[in-house]
């Protein structure tokens, strides 16, 4: 995450927006909402399979 943070300070958030990361590695780090939007991995593949990108809801 470190490189692809120093990806976007060198092109700029519009050329290279990130969207922001989070670990929590206890079930207490989990109590407080994400902001929107997200993307979630659920397995440890590469190249993006797995992923999703909730949206809120209305």
């Amino acid at each position: 995450f470190a490189q692809l943070a120093r990806l976007q300070r060198e092109l700029g958030p519009e050329a290279f927006p990130l969207v922001p990361q989070r670990f929590c590695n206890r079930p207490r780090g989990l109590l407080t909402g994400p902001t929107f939007p997200m993307m979630v991995t659920l397995s440890p593949s590469p190249a993006g399979v797995g992923q999703v990108r909730p949206h809120p809801l209305l």
